[in-house]
């Protein structure tokens, strides 16, 4: 067996990472997709910089100005010199800043409304949360609140957003509604299982399927219409009753000026991964880029996995790599620190020993392709079944740190974080079985 961290690190890793890039693809699209004329620029999400860089590349001086919101660690010097502020908002709970980006996306796209120009807009992973406007008398606090009881639930990535667009100006086409009688381009970098664009960053340009009601079930469903604050639930229960306008629908005379694309997904970086460890002797079987679930549950499937590899070489015969994509889930129970990716990690290295895979057999790789996993430093984690036993071994209870949902605090103290920095995009995640 090859190491497997140098085989992640040196093989793997550069591979995810280059085909995360979306500047590229952004300017292809834009030459193709979006009309000459004066244009004012949205940019929203982790992939903002280099979405917004392939942009300009095929604009060139048809900008008339924008807004460009980026997460903190991403650098934006590049994009001086366009009439584009660049707001700061917050990740993955808003701050200020992201209520300052909301204003201002929505009095941008007001702007080119007024003026006649075309919107174009570039929505990434993280938009959700770095652009707000909130409507009725909800707070920065009951936003903050609600988020961060939408994050530690369990729910998915669906349903949290579907809370998300029924709070929210800016989200469920806000900004088509906000750019009339303009029409409005928007582009944008799948981060979410299915690609539906109503769930990337919440939709801002997107006809939203879901309604006020929706957004309550999933509030009732996780038991959180007495945990969330009183405002967001008079917000929904007003909407429901047709008190407060709702999203943007099919039906509505707006949606003849939106249109949109997906520039980039998460099964593109499985396609080129896919590829490059056959040219390095894996047999690859791609199984899914809409994964989801409980990250703890998801580890156990991926660990059987692995054992029926090594056990009957079903479904696919050793050297190995089973690759997947999407977002699993974390319902925090405990104080620790970690993320989906990090928590899915320890998991499969307890269950991979519990099924007697052996260190030297299995190896599993979880990463975020935004170089970030859940509020860490850390991108993810690579393991086997030795993890277990190396945490014991230095008085660290493996069973007891999942169970505190710190997987971050465990892992870090064997080495087997991976850790990127930001990377300036966000494709989702992606898992590696390695099975030898």
């Amino acid at each position: 067996m090859k190491d497997y961290r140098d085989l992640v690190l040196k093989d793997v890793l550069p591979i995810i990472l280059r085909a995360s890039d979306v500047k590229n693809r952004t300017r292809d699209l834009v030459r193709r997709c979006c009309p000459k004329g004066r244009v004012v620029l949205i940019a929203i999400g982790k992939a903002s910089v280099s979405m917004t860089s392939g942009a300009l590349e095929s604009l060139s001086g048809e900008i008339e100005g924008g807004v460009v919101v980026i997460p903190e660690g991403i650098e934006a010097e590049g994009l001086r010199g366009h009439n584009l502020e660049i707001i700061r908002g917050g990740h993955p709970l808003p701050t200020p800043g992201s209520l300052r980006a909301g204003t201002a996306a929505l009095e941008w796209a007001a702007t080119a409304g007024r003026g006649g120009a075309h919107v174009l807009v570039l929505v990434s992973g993280g938009a959700s949360a770095l652009a707000e406007s909130p409507l009725g008398s909800i707070s920065l606090e009951d936003l903050v609140n609600v988020n961060r009881a939408l994050l530690t639930s369990g729910a998915s990535i669906s349903e949290i957003n579907t809370v998300r667009r029924h709070l929210s100006k800016v989200k469920g086409g806000g900004l088509v509604k906000a750019a009339r009688p303009s029409e409005v381009y928007g582009l944008y970098a799948s981060d979410v299982p299915g690609d539906a664009i109503h769930d990337i960053g919440s939709g801002p340009t997107a006809v939203d399927p879901t309604t006020f009601k929706d957004a309550l079930s999933v509030l009732d469903f996780y038991g959180l219409i007495d945990a969330v604050p009183k405002s967001v639930v008079e917000v929904l229960e007003g909407g429901a009753r047709g008190l407060i306008e709702e999203t943007l629908k099919p039906d509505s005379p707006d949606v003849t000026r939106a249109h949109n694309w997906i520039v980039a997904r998460n099964m593109d970086i499985l396609d080129d991964l896919e590829k490059g460890l056959k040219e390095r002797g894996f047999n690859v079987l791609v199984l899914t880029s809409m994964l989801q679930g409980e990250s703890r549950e998801v580890a156990k499937v991926l660990a059987a996995l692995a054992a029926e590899v090594i056990r009957s070489g079903r479904p696919v015969k050793r050297p190995a790599a089973l690759i997947l994509g999407g977002e699993t889930s974390v319902t925090v129970r405990g104080s620790g620190r970690g993320g989906r990716n990090q928590e899915l990690a320890l998991a499969w290295s307890l269950e991979a020993k519990r099924l007697g895979i052996g260190h030297d057999e299995a190896a599993l790789l979880a990463i975020a392709t935004d170089g970030v996993d859940g509020p860490t430093d850390a991108a993810g984690a690579v393991v086997t079944s030795a993890a277990p036993q190396e945490l014991s071994s230095i008085g660290i209870n493996p069973l007891r740190a999942l169970s505190n949902n710190d997987s971050y605090g465990a892992l870090q103290a064997i080495g087997a974080l991976i850790k990127t920095g930001p990377t300036g995009t966000n494709l989702n995640n992606v898992i590696v079985v390695f099975v030898w």
